[in-house]
C-alpha cells in the first residue's frame, strides 16, 4: 500500500500543472536535463557569481575551485538577489530549469536555471564554506 502512495505523490509532483517546485540535485539536472525542461526546481550547490555571464551552481566545492563545469548548471541570478550570497557559499536556489540556449552557453551543456525566485545561504558548519580566489 505504501508504494502506491509514494508512486501517486511522484506522479503528482511531475504533473504538468504542478505548482510545487521539484526538489532535485545538480546530479539529476546534469544527468537528465530533458526531464526537467521548463519546470520549477529547487536545488542546492556552491555558487559562483562573476559578472552577468559567468554564474553557475556547482555540485561540490572542488568543482567550483577547478571550474569543472560538467558538474554544474548555469544560473541567472537577478540583481536584487545578488547581495544575499557570496561566491563560494553553499546555497538553496529555486528557479526554472531550461536546456534552451545550452549551445550558446557551451560551458554548461546541461542547461541553466533562470527566473530565480529564491536564493538563500545554507546554514551549515564552517566546513561547508568554499574558499575560492
Amino acid at each position: 500500500m505504501s508504494w502506491l502512495v509514494l508512486f501517486s505523490v511522484l506522479l503528482l509532483n511531475d504533473a504538468p500543472g504542478s505548482s510545487e517546485p521539484l526538489r532535485v540535485s545538480i546530479i539529476e539536472l546534469v544527468a537528465n536535463p530533458e526531464r526537467f525542461e521548463g519546470k520549477q526546481v529547487v536545488t542546492m550547490g556552491y555558487i559562483d557569481i562573476r559578472g552577468d555571464e559567468d554564474q553557475a551552481l556547482f555540485l561540490h566545492c572542488d568543482d567550483l575551485r577547478n571550474w569543472v563545469s560538467a558538474n554544474s548548471v548555469r544560473i541567472a541570478v537577478p540583481d536584487r538577489l545578488r547581495p544575499k550570497v557570496k561566491r563560494g557559499q553553499l546555497v538553496y536556489l529555486s528557479g526554472t530549469f531550461s536546456m534552451r540556449d545550452s549551445k550558446r552557453w557551451s560551458r554548461w551543456p546541461s542547461g541553466q536555471i533562470t527566473d530565480i525566485l529564491v536564493i538563500d545561504p545554507v546554514r551549515a558548519p564552517r566546513e561547508a564554506a568554499c574558499s575560492v580566489r
